[in-house]
C-alpha cells in the first residue's frame, strides 16, 4: 500500500470517530469479531441508520455520507430531485439521497440478494417512504437475463467478462 493511501486512511478515522455515534463498533468490525446483526449510527443528514456487515460497509458510509464524496464530486442534492442509484449495494447513497430529497423520489436497482436484503433493511431503519428498491441489475439496451459474477465481498460484483467465483442469475 503507499504512503499516499496511508496517509488518506490515517487522516479518516476522526471522521468516523466524529461521525458514528456508536464508534466502539468499529474497532471490532475492523477486527472481524462477531458482532450481532450491526447497526451504525451516523450523525449525517439528520442521523442515519445503517445495518452492516463489515468494516468496509462502514467506510463506504462514511464516504458516501459524511466525506459526501457523490456531491463533492458532481452537484450538490437538491429537496425535489429524482435519483436513480444503479447498484445500490447495502443502500448508503440511496438512503442519505432520500434523506437529503424528501420532496423527491429516488429509485434503486441492486442486483445481488445479500446486499438487496440489506438495502431494505436500511430503508426500514431509516422509516424512508420516497424510496422504490428493484432487485434488478440495469444494463445496456437489451433487455434479459445476465449472470452476476461475485468476487469475493457482497460490494465487489459484475455482470461481464469472465470471472472466478459463483453466478447469481
Amino acid at each position: 500500500m503507499t504512503a499516499s493511501r496511508w496517509r488518506y486512511y490515517l487522516a479518516s478515522l476522526p471522521t468516523l470517530l466524529r461521525g458514528v455515534r456508536n464508534w466502539p463498533l468499529l474497532p471490532a468490525l475492523l477486527l472481524r469479531w462477531p458482532v450481532s446483526a450491526p447497526v451504525l449510527d451516523v450523525r449525517a443528514a439528520g442521523g442515519l441508520r445503517f445495518r452492516v456487515r463489515s468494516f468496509m460497509d462502514a467506510w463506504i458510509i462514511k464516504e458516501t455520507c459524511l466525506d459526501r464524496d457523490y456531491e463533492r464530486l458532481g452537484a450538490a442534492l437538491q429537496p425535489d430531485w429524482t435519483v436513480v442509484d444503479i447498484g445500490a449495494g447495502l443502500g448508503d447513497f440511496t438512503v442519505y439521497a432520500a434523506r437529503r430529497c424528501p420532496r423527491g423520489q429516488v429509485y434503486a436497482y441492486e442486483p445481488f440478494p445479500e446486499s438487496f436484503a440489506l438495502l431494505q433493511e436500511n430503508l426500514r431503519l431509516n422509516g424512508l417512504s420516497n424510496v422504490r428498491a428493484y432487485p434488478q441489475a440495469v444494463g445496456g439496451a437489451a433487455a434479459g437475463a445476465l449472470s452476476l459474477y461475485t468476487t469475493g465481498a457482497a460490494v465487489q460484483h459484475r455482470t461481464a467478462g469472465a470471472a472466478a467465483g459463483p453466478a447469481v442469475v
